[in-house]
């Protein structure tokens, strides 16, 4: 809340010196001095010009000192009438500012309570879904090992000696084959369209997603400055859904925004918790294109972001160069309306880099993502029309860091430090890991994840 000044006038204090005390009397005398020779002057002009007698001439002389008299009064007067004029204005003014002030305040309340109130209800509606869920996993298992039990039972003493002299051919059991199958991308291809579009929809709805984290980190300490935020979703069995397949569906079906609010919900709460350990930590989380667009979801957004507005200088919102390029007035309307919660932006996957630098800083960029190929010029070079190593002081000049991404090796960081780069990422230094327990212990999202 801004500080209020009022100028009243008041007696000085400390009282003043002796100093300025002699100069005061030396004005006063100065000013009655000055009068007296006005009267005087008037008694002169009126004995000598006007031949009045002495008598008169006094009176003339003495009525003239009394005007004066008079009329500095009247001018201190007028001065003190001016000072207090000018004291009730401020009153009045710091009024007007702290009734809007307050009025402000009660605006952002209002939000927060039902920003928590929205929160509240997804996480009773995630746990209810996820204990859903585990029910029917328990059922599905405990069928399972009925089924286990009734073949051990029908299997004799004589059958299970003459199958121990024969190889085991038999294939495991359904559980045992899913838990040593690789993860591979594409494994859902063969399902359909509705069908794999209602899978991921229901794990969404079942609060069933996984936060990963890559660090960004300072060259060459190698001290973690961000956590880049990536995730995934479990069906109902546990199977893991990739980005690269359901965030195409997500995005033809108009629901992107749907899942980048409930991602950046537990984004938030995941950063609270890393902030207890390191208040340094920041996150960078992706935002699809079509959310920038989408009213309704991206206002309840905002209310979230508004309501958290104190971890903005925390999270950084990321967007791919393809994406910006294709942005509209809505998008950048969006665009403002975050930044002028204090949060900043990251640009991705940049492959061409003759860019309006002021006006991406105007916008609220703060972080320009470059593979560490193309700044070495190991593939086809970038468009670009300055020189790598220069790239880095020009960006940060208008307040944006340079962030080397996709570093694999040693000499890719050697290389990387002869062009003064400040920032890197990679496998090298991690590659994306699952958020550990401890980490949201005492989180409503650990109470998810534990009951699905």
């Amino acid at each position: 809340m801004p500080a209020y000044e009022i100028r009243v006038r008041r007696s000085p204090w400390p009282p003043p010196s002796a100093g300025w005390r002699i100069m005061g009397f030396l004005a006063s005398a100065v000013i009655v001095t000055a009068m007296g020779i006005i009267s005087l002057s008037i008694g002169a002009i009126a004995f000598l010009v006007l031949r009045f007698g002495i008598e008169s001439s006094a009176i003339f002389a003495l009525a003239g000192f009394a005007v004066l008299i008079v009329l500095q009064f009247t001018t201190w007067r007028r001065e003190d009438r001016k000072a207090t004029t000018r004291t009730f204005d401020d009153l009045s003014r710091s009024n007007e500012r702290l009734s809007r002030d307050v009025a402000m305040l009660a605006n952002r309340i209002a939000v927060i309570e039902t920003a928590g109130a929205v929160t509240a209800a997804q996480d009773v509606a995630a746990l209810r879904s996820d204990l859903h869920a585990a029910q029917k996993q328990i059922g599905e298992l405990a069928g399972m090992l009925s089924d286990q039990q009734q073949l051990l039972e029908t299997l004799s003493a004589p059958a299970a000696a003459d199958m121990a002299d024969e190889p085991m051919m038999m294939a495991p059991p359904p559980a045992m084959e899913a838990a040593v199958m690789p993860q591979r991308r594409g494994r859902f291809a063969a399902m359909g369209h509705d069908e794999f579009l209602a899978m991921v929809v229901d794990a969404m709805e079942g609060g069933r997603i996984d936060l990963l984290l890559q660090p960004v980190v300072t060259l060459p300490q190698r001290k973690v400055k961000w956590y880049e935020i990536v995730y995934h979703l479990k069906n109902e069995h546990g199977e893991v859904i990739l980005a690269d397949d359901f965030l195409p569906a997500v995005a033809e079906a108009g629901m992107a925004g749907r899942l980048d609010s409930r991602v950046l919900f537990r984004v938030v709460h995941l950063l609270r918790r890393l902030q207890a350990r390191n208040r340094e930590a920041g996150v960078i989380v992706n935002f699809a294109p079509a959310t920038f667009s989408d009213g309704d979801r991206f206002r309840e957004i905002v209310d979230f972001l508004a309501a958290n507005s104190a971890l903005s200088g925390a999270i950084v919102i990321e967007m791919s160069q393809a994406a910006y390029a294709d942005f509209g007035a809505l998008e950048f309307e969006s665009l403002s309306a975050i930044r002028k919660l204090g949060f900043r932006f990251s640009l991705d996957h940049v492959r061409n880099l003759r860019l309006n630098t002021r006006d991406l800083a105007d916008r609220g960029f703060r972080l320009l993502k470059v593979p560490a190929e193309l700044l070495l010029g190991r593939t086809d070079a970038l468009p670009s029309d300055i020189h790598p190593a220069d790239l880095s002081g020009l960006l940060s000049r208008y307040g944006i860091d340079l962030i080397a991404d996709k570093i694999e090796t040693e000499a890719t960081v050697l290389d990387l430090l002869d062009l003064d780069l400040r920032f890197g990422q990679g496998n090298l230094f991690s590659p994306p890991r699952p958020v550990r327990a401890d980490v949201l212990s005492e989180g409503p999202l650990v109470a998810q994840r534990a009951a699905s």
